[in-house]
């Protein structure tokens, strides 16, 4: 008896239930499967008609009829009242499997009780998907065809352009120059399969040209702006303010770029080439100032830090030229202006530095310039219209008194033995070690001042034998004379 008391009661507030609202939000899940969820509030009184506070156990159906026909889903919920208001996500525990486009009814039971009549019928937002074109078949949506085989397919109408376009969004700004679309075109018409463009003066976007388009545009795609600065893609090449690129990356202007450009091996070579007519050069300019770092010109010349060009490399007045990472141990310093000298160092740690000419046929130094000692080493002849040589040793000390002059009988007797003057190397110490010019210099005019010596003494023998012989013959004379 009381079991039946509250049915009678529910079904009593069945025949109250008011203010039941719909608003038909359809939730997509991670599945993609439409729709499995639909939010559905009311408010709930009792037989009183006082609003329901507490946790209600509710059953909810969907039939294709208003009134018997078929339930297509149930479900039973333990549903949360507050001041009678209560809301509910249909599908929660058991998705909601609907794949046709049709009507149907909502039919609301409480407790134990009968379903209250009549069933809701559900606004047009549960139908949102079933618009007209549209069909959701097994999870897949279509969208101009009714046998979708994927999640989303959309077919486009077999017209014309501009009549073909599949999909096409706009966004509306203040006018047509500020409009943005998407285009994906059927691909039995010339065109494009897909197209991001804009409308008006601000136009720009990417393309991809499908069968029909000609020859040369089969299978490409193309991204381009307002300014015709124009990216192509075409068979794996690239262009850049062209469409028809002929390397693999083809630029058609300038190119600006931040951060580290790498250009890896490839064999057998690397190749970087630009210009195809004559005065064209290539510069690294500094950006924020203009200057000129690294100009080459099609001649070949090179010029660092300069735009005058007149060597195969040029480097501006005053500018130093280092050889390695140690400021100036091996440099090359450029004259500052004219009756400046060119200077070349090498410093650095080595102990014994030197500058080297080598002849790369044969590998030999041709010439060798100690920068420590300054010695200079050369394999060659050495022509000149004038030599200074610097020495700090001269013949001076053959006139100093005490200077043992060799008699030249001894000179006569070294030299019969040695075959060379003495304090004079012989030809084999010439030809293993060189000689020194100073000091050769030295030792030949010591020769010429002690034969001077001798030339002098023998001088003084002479004038006695001279004055003797001058007496000798006045007393012969006499005698003569007197007889």
């Amino acid at each position: 008896m009381a079991t039946l008391l509250r049915r009678n009661r529910w079904q009593k507030m069945g025949l109250l239930f008011a203010g039941i609202m719909l608003c038909g939000l359809i939730k997509m899940s991670a599945e993609a499967q439409v729709p499995k969820k639909m939010n559905y509030q009311g408010v709930l009184r009792n037989v009183s008609g006082q609003l329901v506070t507490g946790s209600v156990q509710m059953t909810f159906t969907l039939y294709d009829a208003a009134t018997g026909g078929n339930a297509v889903w149930t479900e039973t919920r333990t549903v949360t009242v507050t001041s009678g208001n209560y809301s509910v996500d249909l599908g929660a525990t058991k998705p909601i499997n609907v794949t046709e486009a049709k009507s149907y009814w909502l039919g609301v039971k409480v407790g134990t009780g009968a379903e209250m009549t009549p069933r809701k019928e559900l606004t047009s937002a549960m139908y949102a998907l079933f618009i007209d074109g549209v069909t959701v078949k097994n999870g897949n949506v279509g969208i101009g065809t009714t046998t979708p085989s994927s999640k989303l397919e959309i077919v486009g109408p077999s017209e014309s352009y501009p009549n073909n376009k599949a999909l096409t969004i706009y966004t509306n700004g203040e006018s047509a120059d500020f409009k943005d679309q998407i285009v994906i075109r059927s691909s039995l018409n010339t065109g494009y399969g897909i197209a991001f463009s804009g409308q008006g003066h601000h136009r720009g976007g990417i393309y991809a040209e499908n069968a029909g388009g000609t020859a040369n545009e089969r299978g490409n795609i193309g991204i381009w702006t307002r300014n015709q600065g124009n990216i192509y893609l075409d068979a794996g090449k690239v262009g850049i303010g062209t469409t028809n690129p002929d390397q693999k990356l083809h630029v058609n202007g300038p190119i600006r770029w931040n951060g580290t450009a790498k250009l890896d091996y490839h064999y057998p070579y690397n190749e970087i080439r630009w210009g195809d007519n004559t005065g064209w050069y290539f510069s690294f300019v500094r950006d924020r100032d203009g200057k000129h770092l690294v100009d080459i010109r099609d001649n070949g010349n090179v010029g660092i830090g300069t735009t005058n060009l007149v060597a195969k490399v040029t480097l501006p007045e005053g500018s130093r030229l280092s050889l390695d990472d140690n400021a100036d141990d091996r440099a090359i310093f450029v004259p500052t202006g004219e009756g400046e000298p060119l200077v070349l160092t090498n410093h650095g740690a080595a102990a014994n530095p030197t500058i080297r000419f080598r002849d790369d046929g044969t590998g030999s130094d041709k010439m060798v310039v100690n920068v420590q000692t300054g010695n200079v080493q050369i394999d060659g002849k050495l022509t000149v219209k004038e030599v200074l040589v610097k020495t700090n040793v001269w013949a001076d000390f053959v006139f100093d008194k005490g200077y043992q002059l060799m008699p030249l009988s001894d000179v006569e007797q070294h030299i019969s033995t040695q075959k060379h003057l003495p304090g004079i190397p012989s030809a084999q110490e010439v030809a293993a070690n060189g000689i020194s010019v100073g000091e050769m210099q030295a030792k030949l005019l010591q020769k010429v001042e002690e034969l001077t010596l001798h030339l002098i003494d023998q001088d003084k023998k002479l004038a006695a034998l001279q004055q003797e012989n001058e007496a000798l013959k006045e007393s012969i004379e006499q005698l003569q004379q007197a007889q």
